[in-house]
């Protein structure tokens, strides 16, 4: 049973530079009776001591909020007037905002911010906290863009700061030291009790259009899952390389076109008014209506669709990554012109005396050593989300 009632508020201890605090025009709390904080137990102060940082990188200000004991972090998006009242909204939203999409249970959420009594400001600058401050600003030099979208710079640097550079080996499950996302999970559920991450995922089956070819995947796909996270998890599940540009069209229950959905990108054009940009970021749950389904359009020249049927909901899946649970078949080689072009190209890898034998050989010969693996597909779902957050790409 989920713990939602008997709570208590806490502060929120930040441990601020000087730099940070005359940004925000907020004054150290030298009076605050730290006696407070030394009667809570260790998980409630682990879970409310952050620290604060503001870094300049690419001649822009960023600030980031970390939480101590588990290294998760937030960019807090930039403040139009900064003070108390005005820091205390940003930073709560924030933190909430990224812990949302990492999928964290919503009553852990809930029970954080309604504790969530006040911001306690305190001057540090901890020589414990350099080699992280060290980390996030190596991370924002490599990642944080100068014409970053404003819509997407709290989201993006944020996913990004939680993920530390993949080593090329999945860890073990338990092992969160390269995971703040997890520990910070782990944490919350010490502290309220609940279950990690949300329950809930899409139980979708997606058909690559190909004719006289089956290659299909079912998966469960958690409900907070936007449409970036699907067109990553869709490469990874199909083979795909990325390199080619994509599109969703939802449908609806007539199969008529509701949403076009796509990245916006330096060739969009203006006079293409059904394009939803925004959406791309946005959660399946706030676009999909029951009896709706999708098309995945990827590679504009050779036009590779995969049609998307949400069959059922499953109310109790409880990862934060997508699953695979049933598939068959391999995606064609890419640049091979389309199904017909695949068509031709099977049939002269069939045929050794064919003039293009040879060229097609070496073109994509390997595709028939491949073979779908179910447990490979899974591992790399799980790395996608572990590491490679669909924000690196």
């Amino acid at each position: 049973m989920y713990e939602t009632d008997k709570f208590m508020t806490t502060d929120l201890c930040i441990d601020a530079s000087r730099e940070l605090l005359e940004f925000l025009e907020i004054e150290e709390d030298k009076s605050y009776d730290w006696r407070k904080r030394d009667s809570m137990d260790r998980v409630k102060a682990d879970l409310y001591n952050w620290r604060a940082d503001i870094l300049t990188v690419h001649r822009k200000k960023y600030i980031v909020i970390t939480n101590i004991a588990t290294g998760f972090s937030t960019v807090v998006s930039r403040m139009t007037k900064p003070n108390r009242a005005n820091a205390k909204r940003h930073i709560q939203s924030g933190i909430s905002g990224i812990l949302f999409g990492e999928r964290i249970n919503a009553f852990n959420l809930q029970r954080f911010n309604s504790e969530m009594a006040d911001i306690v400001w305190t001057e540090g600058g901890r020589k414990k906290g350099e080699p992280l401050v060290a980390r996030v600003k190596s991370l924002l030099e490599n990642y944080a863009q100068e014409n970053m979208d404003k819509g997407i710079v709290q989201e993006r640097l944020s996913r990004i700061l939680n993920r530390y550079d993949f080593t090329g080996e999945l860890p073990d499950e338990h092992d969160h030291r390269l995971r703040p996302q997890y520990a910070m999970a782990e944490l919350l559920e010490k502290a309220y009790g609940n279950p990690p991450f949300s329950k809930g995922a899409y139980h979708v089956t997606v058909d690559l259009d190909l004719n006289r070819h089956d290659v299909k995947r079912e998966l469960l796909i958690p409900r907070e899952t936007t449409f970036l996270e699907l067109h990553k998890l869709l490469q990874t599940a199909f083979g795909w390389s990325g390199s080619h540009l994509h599109i969703f069209t939802v449908l609806n229950e007539y199969g008529e076109a509701v949403a076009v959905i796509e990245p916006k990108s330096d060739e969009d054009f203006d006079d293409f008014a059904t394009i939803d940009h925004d959406a791309y970021y946005k959660s399946l749950v706030f676009v999909m209506r029951s009896n709706y389904s999708m098309v995945y359009t990827y590679d504009f020249g050779d036009n590779w669709e995969h049609v998307i049927l949400f069959s059922k909901y499953d109310k109790e899946y409880d990862v934060p990554y997508a699953t695979c649970i049933d598939g068959e078949g391999i995606s064609p080689p890419e640049d091979v012109g389309g199904a017909g072009g695949f068509e031709d190209f099977l049939e002269i890898l069939n045929d050794p005396s064919h003039p293009e034998y040879e060229e097609m050989l070496e073109f994509g010969g390997y595709y028939q050593e491949r073979v779908f693996d179910i447990n490979e597909t899974n591992i790399a779902l799980r790395v996608l989300y572990d590491f490679q957050d669909p924000y690196l790409w």
